[in-house]
């Protein structure tokens, strides 16, 4: 059976959470730890950041977020690799989750992608109004779909649309 490639980043970021751990207690030791000392818990830590920029009145508070930035970063670029996969793998699988309160799977998920290209523009003449379905309407809309270079399907009504995805989804789910 193929690993299900789910997030998993327990698993693939191990180390992370005592690199950042450490880089917390570099940037308190190097600015003054306040009443705290080396060797504190993760209670003892958390209090000790908030004493952070207390002691000059929060005049080196902005060393202190550049420091904690160039050090996230560079975790992050260690961790880079993993990171990646925890980040786009979720894109990787081929069927949705059922929601865990209805136990309903959406018939398609959205994806916010940067690169993509349009293969087809399918308009239903519902959304367009009622005088989509007009000849002079449908003929400009065609032509500027046209010009623009887009492949494009008009259909005359919502339903039609519906139909198409639904048929889509499910030739996609077969595969």
């Amino acid at each position: 059976t193929a690993a299900d490639p789910g997030l998993g980043g327990k698993s693939k970021l191990k180390g992370i959470e005592k690199d950042i751990e450490n880089l917390l207690i570099d940037i308190l030791v190097k600015n003054d730890l306040g009443p705290y000392k080396k060797g504190l818990t993760t209670r003892e830590l958390n209090k000790a950041w908030t004493w952070l920029g207390k002691s000059t009145g929060g005049k080196e508070k902005s060393v202190i977020i550049k420091d904690y930035i160039d050090g996230m970063e560079k975790i992050m670029k260690k961790y880079s690799k993993p990171l990646k996969s925890i980040f786009t793998d979720y894109t990787k699988k081929r069927t949705l989750d059922p929601d865990p309160d209805s136990g309903e799977t959406a018939m398609w998920d959205e994806l916010v992608v940067n690169n993509f290209k349009i293969q087809k523009i399918h308009v239903s003449g519902g959304y367009l109004g009622p005088d989509f379905n007009d000849d002079d309407t449908h003929d400009r809309f065609s032509k500027i779909l046209s010009k623009l270079g887009f492949s494009f399907e008009l259909y005359e009504d919502v339903g039609e649309i519906v139909d198409y995805i639904n048929r889509t989804i499910l030739d996609i789910k077969i595969k």
